[in-house]
């Protein structure tokens, strides 16, 4: 009987701790100053389209002229493809016009609030709206189903 309670609780353990890697590996916002909107012109390393977050490597010129790689985080596919992204609308070598909400720690990186494409069109993502509390406030497209 104490064997059996043993493997149940045992198994228990099992499910909670393997259900909640994916809380583990996800961050806090906290970590972006949304009441600033850095500027950052530059050309595009790379883009990563992939859960869950897009990355956009961008190399920008410093005002000493240092070349400086940003990390810039650019929400996850299924809310960026709402809001008119794809996975080929930025390419490596593209000269872009970007606004981020920065690390609160000075490190070159951010989140995306928007993104001017070489050709002049303007994407934004949901750090774009400071007051969203959830894509389903910043993506008008974005329908909340109610329970049933």
């Amino acid at each position: 009987m104490r064997f059996a309670l043993a493997c149940r609780m045992a198994g228990a353990a099992a499910l909670v701790a393997s259900a909640s890697t994916a809380a583990w590996a996800h961050h806090s916002t906290a970590l972006y100053d949304f009441k600033q909107n850095l500027v950052l012109k530059g050309t595009v390393r790379s883009f990563q389209w992939a859960n869950p977050h897009n990355y956009l490597q961008l190399v920008v010129t410093s005002a000493s002229g240092k070349q400086v790689e940003w990390s810039i985080e650019a929400g996850t596919p299924a809310t960026a493809t709402r809001q008119g992204w794809t996975k080929d609308v930025i390419r490596p070598g593209d000269k872009v016009t970007v606004v981020v909400a920065p690390m609160r720690n000075g490190k070159p990186d951010g989140t995306i609030k928007t993104i001017t494409l070489p050709n002049g069109k303007v994407l934004s993502s949901v750090a774009a709206d400071p007051k969203a509390s959830s894509p389903f406030d910043a993506i008008p497209t974005l329908k909340r189903v109610p329970p049933q």
